[in-house]
């Protein structure tokens, strides 16, 4: 019997998120009860949920009187009570969403006193800001007074549906002054112009041609488009003069885009001094939690960020830069992050006598980071092949037998990347001619590779 996505969903949870669910699970039942010690059971083994991968030896060992069957019937339940408590949580951290649904719910029962006091208050916090989040709210009150049986509409008379057009057509440039910026990074990802797509946006972006607009987001796209240096950077110092409110929308997609283009001019060659400047765009974006949900960062995009400090800083920056930030990574294992990241720069700048000890006796979130840090001390131990040959050795079977028998954990990519290079180390280890890179799909660290076959 395989896990249920209750299991999935329990994982996501912090520690500080746990006793708010559990007084919403004692909403709908009591502590004697079956259903509340099958949630008490999880609860209580918080930090383990993500090893459990199939439920039935839990109700033959700690549930038999209940059956699977009876078991999967309650887990269902509490899946639909989380999903609930999901909803609330996020609706305490959007108040414009509460607020337009409590408006749109007044309006609905005919309490239109109360659906206007919301209306006028979310009008006045709103009116005049330029974020994603304001645009869309405004436009969002001013489209439910008007489309519903309250009067205020006739009160207003033609004022009424201008602010409905004036604020849609505000939220319509903005989004689309977001999409095309997208576009742009999106068809680089995807290797795919969008030609179609980004004419029509620029003919309607200068058919309405908003001149109370904040242009930061059409100066972005023209940055990113002309390679102007100057244009950057004064859009850099505005980002880090806090142009945009706090990890609002706007923020985080132009901090992410300005890095990217600040780190592909570097690599051009353009007379710029990328360090200085990266150093402190990552430092605002970490501070500002641009990489973050819910304050926390996942492996994958720490590890990422390691990777962009090895390309553009030093190895003592990057080694400072982790241990500053390591425990900012949504992890139950926090030092275990922090030393395979460690491993990484070590790797990325050569240093590979510090693979093995970084890596070695850990205890893993997941199955990604185990495999990655396998892989780092396999590759120390291949480095080190001349000394002990025989730890190499082992380490290939370890590794080998690992990702076979988890190989349901990884995607094909990922699976085939790892395992690919490992043929490649088996095939320098036996001192094989012709090593064809080309000839393999996915490969982890093509660009080492290569460089080892050199060097041999």
């Amino acid at each position: 019997m395989a896990a249920p996505k209750l299991i999935q969903i329990l994982s996501s949870i912090s520690k500080d998120e746990w006793p708010s669910l559990k007084k919403n699970i004692l909403l709908h039942t009591s502590e004697s009860s079956d259903l509340f010690k099958i949630f008490k059971y999880l609860m209580d083994r918080k930090e383990k949920l993500a090893d459990i991968d199939d439920v039935e030896p839990i109700v033959q060992k700690h549930f038999p009187k209940l059956g699977s069957k009876v078991f999967l019937n309650h887990l269902s339940t509490l899946y639909q009570y989380t999903e609930s408590w999901l909803v609330n949580e996020q609706l305490a951290i959007e108040p414009h969403t509460y607020q337009l649904i409590l408006h749109r719910a007044f309006n609905k029962r005919g309490l239109y006193h109360q659906a206007n006091q919301i209306a006028e208050k979310t009008q006045k916090t709103y009116q005049g800001k330029q974020s994603l989040m304001d645009l869309q709210t405004l436009a969002s009150i001013h489209h439910q007074s008007h489309y519903s049986y309250n009067p205020i509409k006739y009160e207003k008379g033609v004022l009424s549906f201008s602010d409905v057009v004036q604020s849609h057509q505000q939220n319509f440039y903005h989004s689309l002054a977001i999409y095309q910026l997208e576009l742009d990074s999106w068809g680089k990802i995807q290797n795919h112009s969008y030609e179609d797509e980004k004419e029509r946006i620029r003919n309607i972006l200068a058919l309405i041609s908003l001149h109370e607009y904040n242009d930061f987001l059409v100066l972005l796209h023209e940055a990113l488009q002309s390679d102007n240096v100057a244009l950057l950077i004064q859009l850099i110092d505005r980002l880090l003069a806090f142009e945009w409110p706090h990890r609002s929308f706007e923020e985080v997609i132009s901090t992410l885009y300005l890095i990217r283009k600040l780190s592909e001019l570097h690599q051009r060659g353009f007379d710029i001094d990328a360090k200085t400047i990266l150093s402190k765009l990552y430092d605002f974006a970490m501070k500002q939690g641009v990489f973050s949900e819910h304050g926390k960062l996942s492996h994958m995009t720490f590890s990422n960020i390691v990777s962009y400090h090895c390309t553009f800083q030093s190895y003592e920056f990057t080694q400072s830069f982790i241990h500053k930030w390591y425990k900012d990574v949504a992890t139950s294992h926090p030092t275990t992050t922090r030393d395979i990241s460690l491993a990484l720069a070590s790797f990325k700048f050569g240093e590979y006598k510090e693979l093995i000890e970084l890596t070695r006796m850990k205890n893993f979130a997941d199955h990604q980071e185990k495999a990655m840090a396998l892989l780092l001390h396999l590759i120390g131990t291949f480095m080190n092949r001349n000394q002990d040959y025989e730890m190499f050795e082992n380490d290939l079977r370890n590794f080998n037998s690992y990702m076979i028998r988890n190989k349901k954990e990884f995607s094909t990519k990922i699976f085939k990347g790892k395992m690919n290079l490992v043929d490649v180390l088996k095939r320098i280890d036996k001192k094989s001619k012709n090593i064809d890179l080309k000839s393999y799909d996915f490969l982890f660290f093509r660009d080492w590779c290569a460089k080892i076959i050199e060097e041999k």
